[in-house]
């Protein structure tokens, strides 16, 4: 059996050629290369995410708007779901009855999830207001 490591060719038998203090060598080699390719990883999506979405934060304009970002998921959830129940009556001809799909649970635990997390949003919101304006 042959081990190709930065070109360098080096013979394993069964006999064990290869001492632990060069399989340690070799070990730590390795890591380190894993470590560079994972730091170059993290710098391309570092740089990748910065011009593709520059200052924007979401998060940050969220927290301006919370009553219209909230009416806006609203309608989005609505505009959605009315599309979904008129595409599986003309796909069945009636409105679908049986197990939904994977996509339709995956769908509803999302609506779900979106549901909980703007009404607990709001909640702090209106609780920050109130205690606020005391």
């Amino acid at each position: 059996m042959r081990i190709h490591h930065q070109g360098a060719v080096v013979k394993v038998s069964k006999k064990k050629n290869i001492s632990m203090t060069e399989i340690r060598l070799r070990k730590t080699r390795l890591e380190d290369d894993i470590d560079l390719l994972e730091q170059s990883f993290e710098n391309r999506y570092t740089r990748t995410k910065k011009r593709f979405l520059g200052s924007f934060k979401p998060v940050e304009f969220i927290k301006k708007r919370p009553l219209q970002m909230v009416g806006a998921a609203l309608i989005v959830g609505l505009a959605v779901s009315i599309t979904r129940r008129k595409k599986s009556k003309n796909d069945n001809g009636s409105a679908s009855s049986g197990s939904p799909a994977f996509t339709g649970i995956l769908y509803d635990e999302m609506k779900r999830l979106a549901a909980r997390k703007a009404a607990s949003y709001m909640t702090e919101w209106i609780d920050q207001r109130i205690s606020s304006d005391k």
